[in-house]
């Protein structure tokens, strides 16, 4: 479980290194509301390790969100 704020971000993307050498994890986002997050604007697999998440439709995010990988 990755915790990030809007501080996080760069340009409004969330870069995630999970170590889990599984390319293809499954992405769960929630906000700060505890509500999952369905559709985010795009998840690349950079790697075996590694992805990004782009939120910038979000705007600025409040509060502190989490990003989850399993594979």
């Amino acid at each position: 479980v990755w915790s990030f704020t809007n501080a996080t971000l760069a340009s409004g993307v969330l870069t995630v290194t999970h170590n889990l050498a599984a390319q293809y994890g499954h992405v769960e986002v929630i906000d700060e509301n505890n509500r999952a997050i369905r559709t985010v604007d795009d998840i690349t697999y950079t790697t075996a390790n590694a992805l990004t998440v782009d939120l910038t439709s979000f705007g600025t995010l409040t509060g502190t969100w989490q990003c989850v990988v399993v594979s």
